[in-house]
């Protein structure tokens, strides 16, 4: 059996770490296994599955905060374990870090993945990204926008699609009427929002637009699903515009695949993206989504309308309160068709691991 060592920032509730443990659910775990990296010392989302599935947990120092330290135990893990595959999930050109340390420790596959198109510390990204395709041996990215981002105009970028099990986010119209009465919102026009409350998502800019549709269609709710540091800012800005009776906040939850289906329009107005898996997701139930110009273009049902940040509110409140005719049901087979079936790509990702490995290791 091959054991590849995926590292990752966390395993919490991030679209990254979602990706990956799609991936790792959908594998064939009897001939590829998975160990991670995390830089977190507390219990998190994923812990206890990975467990359950057979992989290891290794936390590490932030590699950030005390990155000579966090390199020397990763090299460490790496020596001990003999790992012949490496896979480095991040957001920038700091991959190059851990790309160096596999390299030294004499890793016969070293992939570095993109998965978006900013980050954080844009400082530390500038300068390592000149030494990132000198230390990887294989590029990945969710888009080609992010492996732009992080690789420059490489030929030889694989796009990995964030996969989705379509046997799960499938639209179900009964699942649909039993949540709507649940949550109330029975004959209402719904919005939603799913993802972390974060600058990146524009929140607040999404309120605004939310707030035209109101103005236009009084039976309107904007439903959003998730947590983030603006959460506060957020909620005061639904009191401020007097919007507490049409906004609801329901925090993490484990039933996304149910509430897109109660869902009539996935509202995504973000300032950058690499490819966001609930994306996927929305358009694997067949939801209409209205998103900003900033996200790649992965546009697999016709019901998905992008629209330039620049546009003002109205143009967005038109587009989200325009008649919708498609057959919802339809749209799990294009999803399938488009290579985003966790099932299928899952499986050509084992073969990948198992090919490179056989090449790099005969050349």
């Amino acid at each position: 059996m091959l054991r590849v060592l995926q590292v990752i920032g966390s395993l919490g509730y991030a679209g990254v770490e979602t990706m990956v443990m799609n991936y790792y659910r959908n594998i064939d775990r009897k001939i590829v296994q998975f160990d991670f990296i995390t830089c977190s010392d507390k219990p998190e989302r994923f812990d206890e599955e990975i467990k359950r599935l057979g992989g290891r947990i290794f936390r590490l120092p932030s590699r950030s905060r005390y990155p000579f330290i966090y390199m020397k135990k990763l090299g460490e893990i790496i020596k001990y374990n003999k790992y012949n595959i490496i896979h480095i999930h991040q957001n920038s050109a700091s991959m190059a870090m851990d790309a160096f340390i596999a390299r030294c420790c004499h890793v016969s596959v070293v992939i570095g993945h993109s998965h978006n198109t900013r980050c954080n510390i844009l400082w530390q990204h500038y300068i390592l990204k000149p030494f990132v395709n000198i230390f990887v041996t294989n590029r990945f990215a969710c888009s080609l926008e992010a492996g732009k981002w992080v690789f420059g105009n490489k030929a030889d970028v694989k796009i990995i699609n964030n996969a989705v099990d379509t046997d799960i986010f499938r639209f179900d119209d009964q699942v649909r009427t039993k949540y709507r009465k649940e949550l109330k919102i029975d004959g209402k026009q719904v919005v939603g929002f799913v993802g972390r409350i974060h600058e990146q998502k524009n929140p607040i800019r999404m309120l605004d637009i939310f707030k035209t549709i109101v103005d236009k269609c009084k039976d309107s709710v904007l439903i959003i699903v998730g947590e983030g540091p603006l959460e506060s800012e957020l909620q005061k800005k639904i009191d401020s515009e007097g919007l507490q009776s049409k906004v609801m906040m329901l925090g993490r939850r484990n039933d996304v695949h149910s509430l897109l289906s109660a869902f009539d329009v996935l509202l995504m107005p973000s300032l950058y993206e690499g490819l966001p898996v609930v994306l996927i997701e929305a358009q694997a139930e067949g939801l209409r989504c209205v998103i900003s110009d900033n996200v790649p273009n992965t546009d697999i049902i016709a019901q998905t309308i992008r629209i330039p940040l620049s546009e003002d509110n109205e143009v967005w409140a038109e587009k989200i309160l325009s008649e919708n005719t498609f057959k919802r049901a339809l749209s799990s087979e294009l999803i399938s068709s488009a290579g985003y079936n966790i099932h299928i790509e899952a499986q050509k990702l084992v073969e990948f691991y198992y090919s490179e490995l056989k090449r790099r290791s005969t050349a």
